[in-house]
């Protein structure tokens, strides 16, 4: 899945990327070396790999963004950015901390999203009714995305209204992905499949990736995704088998209603 962006410049030049994840900010790293001076080379380009190595694992996760043709950016969550600027040495990146804490965070946290020039309508800079119709453009072009995928999604609903007959229907002859398949099990987590199956020793992850373990490769199947530049997870037959049984067993995230 390609996450949306929001562009937003630092002290009118440096262009910030950031996209929203379940509901929590990360931001291009790449983008955020550039604006606090930090791993810079003499190119302007960017160590991003050498800027990265003091974050912890899940600080960092490498995802496709919607402005982005390329190779999938690497992506730091918050803490990951404050992490990066205290070892900046550049006079910058105070005033970046600043800026994101002062402007950034609390206008995605209150409105839900930050729309760039937001901070120039209290100063005057923008007027009013500009500031409203980008809003509203931003807000149509949301709009459709999302008329988007409730359309592919209700698509994938009915392929699967079959699978939901128990075990004997699931369990079919077709592969599907990780996620796809664990929503034909109405008693678990889907959203928490890859972290569960990562926990019991079935996958590992690594730059934020998850991946099957070699001895595990005649249950599960990756595929790289060309459009998205990422790598998608199938679930082979004996995979299903294990999943269900995993199920049964309770050694799955289970919902609410299942727990107890």
């Amino acid at each position: 899945m390609t996450n949306q962006v929001t562009n937003f410049k630092f002290e009118g030049s440096a262009e910030i990327r950031v996209v929203s994840i379940d509901g929590n900010p990360w931001f291009v790293a790449k983008d955020v070396c550039k604006a606090i001076g930090y791993n810079v080379k003499e190119s302007g380009d960017v160590n991003t790999s050498q800027a990265l190595k003091p974050l912890a694992s899940d600080e960092v996760i490498t995802s496709q963004i919607s402005d982005n043709r390329g190779k999938p950016p690497k992506l730091i969550s918050e803490s990951g950015l404050y992490k990066l600027i205290m070892r900046s040495n550049k006079p910058e990146a105070r005033r970046f901390q600043d800026w994101v804490t002062r402007e950034v965070l609390p206008a995605i946290r209150k409105d839900g999203a930050y729309i760039m020039g937001e901070e120039k309508v209290a100063t005057g800079e923008l007027d009013e009714d500009a500031f409203i119709a980008k809003a509203m453009e931003i807000m149509q072009r949301k709009i459709e995305r999302l008329k988007e995928e409730k359309a592919k999604l209700a698509v994938e609903n009915q392929e699967l209204t079959h699978e939901r007959d128990g075990l004997s229907s699931v369990v079919g002859s077709k592969m599907h992905t990780l996620g796809r398949f664990a929503r034909t099990l109405p008693q678990i987590n889907s959203l928490a499949i890859k972290s569960d199956l990562q926990r019991l020793g079935y996958l590992y992850r690594k730059g934020g990736t998850y991946r099957i373990y070699r001895q595990y490769e005649h249950l599960f199947v990756e595929k790289f995704n060309d459009q998205y530049g990422s790598i998608d997870i199938f679930v082979t037959e004996k995979g299903k088998t294990l999943i269900a049984s995993l199920a049964d067993q309770k050694k799955l995230t289970m919902k609410k209603a299942y727990a107890a």
